[in-house]
């Protein structure tokens, strides 16, 4: 072996008996951000639901040697799935924002067949299933009994999972049907048939025309389907 090869060999070895103990240091540091940014995420979501972590790094590097570090922010999860969290080093200066990627999933009634607009929902046409719901504007329902005197707002098909903003009160008046116009004044009620323009929930106020006459009224519908007629649809108050 030549001299300068011996030579190479020999700073070889002690680079690499010099480096090896950073190197385990430093993957220990890494397990340990790890678990602390796991924890700090799955802590935004609170039960029934958990967050699934399914990826973690460093935003712009590789994190700086140390040990010391704490969580100073949490945001999110977005609708991405996405957590940001800024953690600080011992010196003041030091920060450091990691991003973990992941599912937002929990318990949701989701449709086991098509549901009709308008239509009550029965309980056997709902399960309870485990739904990922990351990129939805707002939790699923849980409970069967949050379906009552509901219905869908528009027909949803099989297999969507429900939120509050799909569903309605159950109209007791339907669009193009006849309902009775009440007038209610001081002794005296006056009553006319006319016909709904639109669904409507009990107390909801809708419009209906009076066939006779061809006015359009606005009505507040009653627990019986008839309206309580309120004023003309042409008269502001």
């Amino acid at each position: 072996m030549r001299p300068n090869t011996r030579i190479a060999a020999m700073l070889g070895s002690v680079l690499l008996a010099w480096s090896a103990p950073w190197s385990a240091a430093e993957a220990q540091l890494s397990e340990t951000v790890r678990r602390l940014v796991v924890a700090a995420a799955q802590a935004q979501v609170a039960a029934p639901d958990r967050f699934v972590v399914e990826t973690v790094r460093v935003a712009g590097g590789r994190l700086p040697a140390g040990d010391a570090w704490r969580v100073e922010s949490v945001r999110g999860p977005n609708r991405s799935g996405l957590v940001q969290i800024v953690c600080a080093g011992e010196r003041a200066d030091l920060r450091v924002r990691l991003l973990v990627h992941g599912r937002v999933v929990g318990p949701g009634l989701r449709a086991r067949r098509t549901l009709l607009r308008g239509e009550p929902i029965p309980a056997e046409a709902v399960e309870l299933v485990e739904t990922d719901w990351t990129a939805s504007p707002e939790p699923p329902l849980r409970e069967p009994e949050a379906l009552q005197g509901m219905a869908p707002r528009r027909t949803l098909g099989a297999g969507r999972v429900l939120t509050a903003g799909d569903l309605a009160a159950t109209p007791v008046v339907r669009q193009g049907e006849p309902v009775e116009l009440v007038w209610v004044r001081p002794r005296l009620a006056v009553r006319a048939l006319g016909r709904a323009r639109r669904d409507g929930a009990l107390g909801e106020v809708i419009p209906a025309e009076n066939p006779r006459t061809g006015v359009v009224v606005l009505g507040e519908v009653q627990a019986d389907g008839s309206l309580r007629v309120l004023r003309r649809a042409d008269l502001w108050l």
